[in-house]
């Protein structure tokens, strides 16, 4: 599903150029939870851009479902392949969650079946939030919301960056176990620091330290 062979980023700064990311090499299977943990600064989110598309300046390559990630439509890969999970989740404010829910729906060209929606929310007990103002949302109602959505969709992987890091302790478990219900039939590929909570639930875990990645 994902391989990256010889990756190496350099960016130019005034007077010296600053290497973020040195020769990684590594394989992802197409189900699964893969955890990339290390210290802040240490490349993660730089690895994590490339990924998603997002960054495409860098020397080696970057191949998702067999083919270069600089050869490939991103706004369609963007649109129907992937999912992203920003630590700040992914919602507008000013609009209700009923009405982020159809715009993110109708971004990803997903039917929209309200009792389908409300039956998922109430099972984590969140089902009276559809009319609320999404800024009204506690930091982990955002993130359970988001990850029910995510698991609505047909995406094939699914990126996150620090998803339980708004979330009190009680969501940092309901996220973990719905991000592994998630990677059960697709790749879920976690970036965060919580590693005793996400190394519990990972099937492959990957260490980098100043630009360099480990597979531990």
């Amino acid at each position: 599903m994902v391989v990256v062979r010889n990756l190496t980023k350099v960016i130019k700064l005034k007077k010296e150029e600053k290497t973020l990311l040195k020769n990684i090499n590594f394989e992802c299977p197409s189900k699964g939870l893969v955890l990339l943990y290390g210290k802040s600064g240490c490349g993660k989110t730089t690895l994590l851009n490339i990924l998603e598309g997002l960054d495409q300046k860098y020397a080696g390559s970057a191949e998702i479902f067999g083919k270069d990630l600089r050869k490939t439509n991103i706004t369609k890969y963007l649109r129907d392949d992937i999912s992203i999970i920003f630590q700040d989740s992914n919602f507008i404010n000013g609009y209700t969650v009923l009405e982020n829910i159809k715009l993110i729906f109708n971004t990803k060209h997903i039917r929209f079946d309200p009792f389908l929606i409300e039956t998922r929310l109430n099972q984590f007990k969140i089902d009276n939030i559809l009319n609320k103002n999404i800024e009204t949302l506690s930091g982990g109602e955002r993130q359970i919301l988001l990850l029910i959505l995510i698991q609505l969709q047909q995406s094939k992987i699914v990126f996150c960056d620090e998803p339980t890091g708004s979330i009190d302790e009680q969501n940092e478990i309901v996220a973990a176990r719905i991000l592994k219900e998630i990677s059960r039939d697709r790749l879920v590929f976690v970036v965060s620091h919580n590693v005793e909570l996400f190394s519990k639930y990972a099937d492959k875990i990957l260490y980098m330290k100043e630009g360099k990645l480990y597979d531990k």
